[in-house]
């Protein structure tokens, strides 16, 4: 009965802790883009196009 009692007011702790926790966090900001050029984006949207351009022939062609 006493670990009963004894659980729930750690959790009760643990939940307060929580809180405190978040709120004293500053907000989220945005990051700032980067200074250089995003390759890696860059290139896998130019595999994306052209994997829909392939798929579009295979459409066309069927």
């Amino acid at each position: 009965m006493a670990s009963t009692s004894c659980s729930v007011g750690g959790e009760v702790a643990g939940e307060t802790g929580l809180a405190l926790a978040k709120s004293s966090l500053p907000p989220p900001r945005p990051k700032s883009p980067p200074p250089y050029p995003d390759l890696y984006g860059k290139r896998r949207e130019a595999a994306r196009v052209q994997m829909l351009e392939r798929e579009i022939g295979f459409l066309e062609a069927s």
